[in-house]
């Protein structure tokens, strides 16, 4: 079995998703049998998903397949097939291991109102803290077994938080690459996380992976999330860090300049008009999945190589470029540029 499922609680425990098991037996004998060089990968779904509410809203059943989907129509697919499409099965462990991790990411909206007196996002926001003391202890768990082990990270949505939260929890923690699809975080957030792996010696490449078809859920964010700690911080979708730490790239997934690189690697993503908005389109796009599974796992020459060395394109739009009717400028005369003299002489 190539694939670890396991559930964190809402208050930072972690159970196996299938009942009667223990997690932490499951993880040491596959920790064990991977091969050198093969690819730990983690995968952290986002908001509205939960294990604790039944099949209908359950990641594990919904995301987590490890046998091929067929593709869908609609702007959400109903059903996703995140370890397929990274290459990872139940059966084939030489291919790596997959753990995929499942969290509450679900509260009731009315009983949040009228209990909490705040709306259900926040809940799940502040729920994410814990889900991601719960990851920090699994991946702990992998750097004892197997410390030559990196494991990557490959997280949609709220995921990202969870992330986030826990290389804050385990600064020390030697990661590969974490790839944040739509990240519903405060970039505020991330810095802290940078700073302290960098005081703490751990490690890790973060690709903040934005889209221009996703400002709209970047704005209900910034509506409906808890006030940032810093006065003015902006969402991940909306800020760049790249050019502030060399472990961080940021790459906006619909901008023509990516959709001529991935189209250079054999890859061709939706074109923009066709996801004008979407959440979704960062794992429902075929394309952009091989992506992420050539990154995760290591395509040749992309292995050892880090992630500002491979030539991701920069290039990003204005945020709601996509949206918002190009306003014309007004038509303005030329004008003599004022001399210094002309100011003397009018004082």
């Amino acid at each position: 079995m190539g694939i670890l499922r396991i559930n964190a609680t809402r208050t930072g425990q972690v159970q196996s998703a299938t009942e009667g098991r223990d997690w932490v037996r499951d993880c040491t004998e596959l920790v064990s049998r991977i091969p050198a060089g093969a690819a730990v990968t983690v995968l952290i779904h986002g908001y509205r998903f939960s294990w604790r509410s039944g099949p209908k809203s359950c990641a594990q059943g919904l995301l987590y397949l490890d046998q091929p989907v067929a593709p869908s129509d609609r702007r959400r697919p109903p059903l996703a097939d995140w370890p397929a499409r990274l290459g990872f099965s139940a059966t084939q462990e030489a291919e790596g291991l997959c753990i995929a991790f499942g969290w509450d990411a679900r509260r009731a909206r009315l009983r949040s109102l009228a209990m909490r007196g705040t709306n259900d996002f926040a809940l799940v926001y502040h729920g994410a803290e814990a889900a991601g003391r719960a990851l920090a202890q699994v991946l702990g768990l992998v750097a004892n077994l197997r410390p030559d082990l990196r494991p990557g990270i490959l997280a949609h949505s709220l995921g990202a938080r969870v992330a986030l939260a826990a290389a804050r929890f385990r600064p020390d923690l030697r990661l590969g690459r974490v790839i944040m699809l739509a990240g519903a975080e405060y970039a505020g957030a991330a810095q802290e996380t940078l700073a302290l792996q960098d005081r703490a010696g751990g490690t890790g490449d973060w690709l903040n992976v934005t889209s221009r078809a996703n400002d709209i859920y970047d704005a209900l964010f910034l509506a409906f999330a808890p006030r940032p700690a810093r006065r003015g911080d902006r969402p991940l979708g909306w800020a760049s860090l790249g050019d502030m730490h060399p472990r961080w790239r940021d790459l906006q997934l619909d901008h023509p300049a990516t959709r001529r690189w991935l189209a250079s690697q054999g890859l061709s993503v939706d074109k923009p008009s066709a996801r004008r908005i979407s959440h979704w389109h960062f794992y429902a796009d075929a394309a952009a999945m091989a992506l992420w599974g050539a990154l995760l796992r290591g395509a040749p020459g992309w292995r050892e190589t880090p992630l500002s060395a491979i030539g991701l394109p920069a290039d990003t739009e204005p945020v709601f470029g996509r949206l918002l009717p190009a306003i014309p400028r007004p038509v303005t005369s030329a004008r003599r540029p004022i001399a210094t003299d002309d100011l003397l002489a009018n004082a």
